[in-house]
């Protein structure tokens, strides 16, 4: 059922981190970034199988508020993709904290968040498309492998 683990990882400098990861680990390449503010506000990274997605503070927490007052470290989301996200949602959610219940994001995406007993905040997300996503969809490729 499930599909992917994706940390989406709350930073002060998207573009420092994309540099760091890129440069200096030097295999990461660059998949997908949000810069629509004129600076980097979000940005996805792929190693092989491995993906990591980092948001500066200002986005994330406009999104995910009670990261507002998290410590850089400590604001840390998981982002999981699964298939029946209704089904789920359903079984878990008298049993969680739900931090935002379902809905769907303009981005494709039927999404809830959920707090684990750390503190932990994981989205559970499943692709449900949105008309024209792939007409505007640019992807981003720079690898530095």
């Amino acid at each position: 059922m499930l599909k992917r683990l994706t940390p989406n990882i709350m930073v002060e400098d998207v573009s420092r981190t994309v540099k760091f990861y890129r440069d200096i680990l030097a295999c990461f390449e660059l998949i997908d970034y949000d810069s629509s503010k004129g600076k980097l506000n979000w940005a996805l990274l792929r190693c092989g199988d491995v993906q990591l997605m980092f948001e500066s503070r200002e986005s994330i927490t406009n999104s995910i508020p009670i990261l507002r007052n998290k410590k850089i470290g400590e604001a840390i989301t998981i982002y999981i993709e699964l298939d029946e996200i209704e089904e789920l949602y359903e079984r878990i959610k008298d049993k969680v904290n739900i931090v935002k219940g379902l809905y769907d994001a303009d981005y494709g995406m039927r999404e809830f968040l959920i707090q684990d007993y750390n503190g932990l905040v994981i989205t559970f997300a499943e692709w449900i498309g949105v008309k024209g996503f792939f007409e505007n969809f640019v992807y981003h490729k720079e690898s530095v492998c």
